[in-house]
């Protein structure tokens, strides 16, 4: 079973804590899983872990008991603190009492496998971390090889993205900080054609494009879009739009694009089942 932590200065407890912040995620390569579920997912995974903090109470249920059991089999400290401890560590407002403190997994464009082609979703200044998480868990849904974040975008390794990608992050290499001179090069040794998402007179409807070569799909910021130096070297697309709204959320413009090209690329049996 876990070894009790008693006080909020006990070094596991302060550096969960810190790891609400970007700064300190960066500095120690650390990132925070929080919940039953995106525990059981993260344990599923490659990824490596540090530590674990388990709230007393969350320790009555047989399913945390089990997953503590499984860490500790894995090597992984776990440790025990109180329900007023955890609620200040926590960063949720209903927790579940079970934190992963984990290793961030770091990815080079330039040591991706070279049948590494497919589908590539990249994300140039998605601000808001439900709609990172969101685009990140449609992807892992759709087969796509990796994710490619420019700079702007919200820090894939947040809580809240975390969170919003049900734990997608763990199944697939995110690669950050990706200048356009990356994703240009990137495109060009991998022959990725990149289309990016945009309300342009030059777009071309998502529904009449060929996705027949291996591709990148780019999506933007809330509010502004694409910058202008990608959508220059992009072919432009969009969704059509039929009744009043202005426009669609970029997480759900992202699934709509994301399953037209899977509906494509894998045909209609996949969606029968077959």
């Amino acid at each position: 079973m876990p070894s009790k932590i008693i006080g909020g200065e006990n070094q596991w407890v302060k550096l969960a804590t810190a790891l609400k912040k970007s700064k300190y995620r960066e500095e120690r390569q650390l990132f925070r899983a929080e919940g039953v579920r995106l525990a059981e997912m993260a344990l599923a995974s490659p990824l490596a872990m540090a530590y674990a903090l388990v709230e007393t109470a969350a320790l009555t249920a047989e399913r945390v008991r089990r997953l503590v059991a499984d860490l500790e089999a894995k090597n992984v400290p776990c440790y025990e603190v109180t329900p007023t401890l955890y609620r200040k560590i926590s960063d949720t407002t209903s927790p579940q009492g079970v934190m992963l403190i984990m290793k961030k997994p770091t990815h080079s464009l330039s040591d991706s496998p070279p049948n590494s082609a497919g589908l590539w979703v990249a994300l140039e200044g998605v601000q808001d971390p439900g709609n990172v998480g969101t685009i990140i868990r449609t992807a892992d849904a759709c087969g796509a090889a990796g994710i490619l974040a420019m700079p702007g975008t919200a820090d894939i390794f947040a809580d809240k993205v975390v969170r919003g990608s049900m734990g997608s992050v763990f199944n697939l290499p995110i690669y950050e900080d990706v200048t356009q001179e990356a994703l240009q090069d990137f495109c060009q040794a991998k022959r990725l054609t990149l289309y990016a998402a945009a309300v342009d007179s030059e777009a071309k409807s998502c529904y009449r494009v060929d996705f027949a070569a291996a591709t990148v799909l780019a999506f933007g910021n809330e509010g502004n879009g694409l910058s202008s130096e990608l959508l220059a070297r992009a072919q432009k697309i969009y969704i059509p739009m039929f009744g009043q709204a202005e426009s669609l959320n970029v997480g759900a413009a992202a699934a709509v694009v994301l399953y037209e090209w899977t509906r494509q690329k894998r045909g209609l049996s996949a969606y029968q089942g077959d």
